[in-house]
């Protein structure tokens, strides 16, 4: 996901999509590694913590390595042990690419598998996806309801 609003890394913005308040945490400029979710206050408050493509090929030696990844997965890291602590609702979101072409995220290998520093918990929800939106052809929307 891309946010092309944010300027600085660390730099807080907030989008408004039909009941959904989204604060999002970018760690670098244009790179989400994680965000917030919580429903508007005319709505009943819900939040959740979505970590999204945290996974092995974006760390060194994986197919897509992206700079900056150990300090995002930290900081996605301290966010979930905090949510856990107040069992509050955890997504992780595995891009498995599909797609003709891919080079990274591709099914059953290791680069796929979500990171070790936010490994999944058996309470945790893993979504997979197949697109760039987290949203799209996934039961994403529905969990969050």
């Amino acid at each position: 996901m891309y946010c092309n609003r944010v300027k600085n890394p660390g730099e807080e913005i907030t989008c408004y999509t039909a009941c959904w308040n989204i604060v999002l945490d970018c760690v670098q400029p244009n790179q989400l590694s994680c965000f917030l979710i919580k429903k508007r206050k005319d709505y009943l408050m819900k939040t959740a913590l979505i970590l999204v493509d945290i996974q092995n090929d974006y760390f060194p030696g994986g197919r897509m390595e992206l700079d900056g990844i150990e300090g995002a997965s930290s900081k996605a890291r301290e966010l979930l042990t905090l949510f856990r602590g107040n069992q509050w609702p955890t997504f992780h979101i595995q891009h498995i690419a599909t797609g003709e072409g891919a080079t990274f995220f591709l099914p059953g290998t290791e680069g796929a598998e979500i990171h070790h520093s936010v490994k999944p918990l058996p309470t945790d929800v893993v979504i997979q996806k197949h697109h760039i939106n987290s949203f799209r052809e996934t039961e994403l929307l529905d969990e969050l309801k």
